[in-house]
């Protein structure tokens, strides 16, 4: 009964082209007890976008209350966005998934052991490129002027030199991804920030997308980031622009919603084929549980194989859940990042919305 409730709203919803129900009043009660200054969270049904909302305060201090239209940084829940892309630029025959790294960087010097690793390798966070850039790299490309494209560039010409881990085996990585978007930019000859907003944000109607820390340090026209105490938005709150593949975007709860409802039902078509689409939700090998941006469990609720991410700079955090039989997805971000605290809140809110209704 409940199943059919939902569907005949998701239903309702299309057919009259209504705006998505308010959710933010069933948010209140999760920051009860939370130190997380506010949250936000969407649910789609059926494939369609059926609610979002957020509740709470934009700053820590500051009274100005979070909108249901504000941006959250969904860190590395953007990696799924950066694998579309790549999927995209496979369809047009630029990128092939099993392209080796000596391919797509044949100006480059590689070590032995990384030139046969091929994209899709890269993106199954098996290819034995480190987790993250070196420290005083990350300093240093904060802030700078050198343009992001640049930097990826600088980045990408250091970590083919050096020795991998082992190649074949699940070690997550950041700069993975950087090599990925760096490899894009490759192939068209145009940066990564603007190959998303071409491909991906535009078409899909992502209108608040952005990269970076969101919000101006002089007024409280966003929610800021947090550890214990806000944190200025500016090129210290967020990872460097360098590797924005791995995850520095920001979206409104609906916008970001758009993107997960397209990779549920690959709806509006002609933006990726099916069977790309689907590669990318489905493990290369058996033994593993990660695909391209989303690893892989069993959930009851999702009628069998759900996929998921979280998301974190360290000063916000987010997790997505996705039922791709029933294509119904619960999202769910906040603008804190000390981890242990910000997933036990957004959990709570999952859990919540997952049970009314995704069961």
């Amino acid at each position: 009964m409940k199943n059919a409730l939902l569907l005949v709203l998701s239903t309702v919803l299309t057919a009259a082209g209504a705006e998505p129900i308010d959710l933010s009043a069933k948010l209140v009660s999760v920051l009860h007890d939370s130190p997380v200054p506010c949250i936000g969270a969407a649910v789609i049904v059926n494939g369609q976008i059926i609610g979002y909302g957020a509740s709470g305060v934009r700053k820590k201090g500051d009274p100005t209350l979070v909108t249901r239209d504000d941006v959250f940084h969904i860190g590395s829940c953007g990696k799924a966005m950066t694998a579309t892309l790549i999927g995209m630029l496979v369809d047009d025959g630029k990128l092939r998934f099993d392209m080796p790294l000596k391919d797509l960087f044949k100006s480059e010097k590689i070590h032995p052991l990384l030139q046969p690793v091929t994209l899709r390798q890269i993106l199954d966070h098996e290819s034995g490129l480190p987790a993250n850039i070196p420290q005083d790299t990350k300093v240093s490309s904060r802030g700078t002027n050198s343009s992001p494209l640049k930097q990826r560039s600088a980045l990408i010409r250091t970590v083919l030199t050096a020795s991998p881990s082992s190649v074949g085996q699940f070690v997550y990585s950041n700069v993975g991804y950087a090599t990925a978007g760096h490899a894009a930019e490759l192939a068209t000859g145009i940066a990564y920030e603007d190959l998303m907003r071409e491909r991906l944000f535009k078409p899909l109607g992502m209108t608040s997308a952005g990269f970076g820390a969101p919000g101006n340090p002089a007024k409280v026209d966003a929610p800021w980031g947090h550890l214990a105490n806000p944190i200025p938005p500016g090129p210290r709150a967020d990872n460097p622009p360098a590797i924005a593949p791995a995850g520095t975007m920001y979206f409104s709860m609906l916008d970001w919603a758009k993107f997960i409802q397209f990779q549920l039902t690959g709806e509006p078509a002609g933006l990726i084929q099916p069977t790309t689409l689907q590669s990318l939700h489905t493990i290369a090998h058996p033994g593993t549980t990660y695909s391209c941006g989303w690893g892989h469990t069993p959930r009851t609720w999702a009628q069998g194989e759900a996929l998921t991410h979280s998301g974190s700079n360290t000063m916000w955090f987010c997790i997505a859940w996705l039922a791709p039989k029933t294509q119904s997805a619960v999202l769910v971000a906040c603008n804190y990042g000390i981890r242990d605290e910000a997933a036990k809140t957004c959990d709570q809110a999952a859990a919540m919305f997952i049970s009314e209704y995704l069961r």
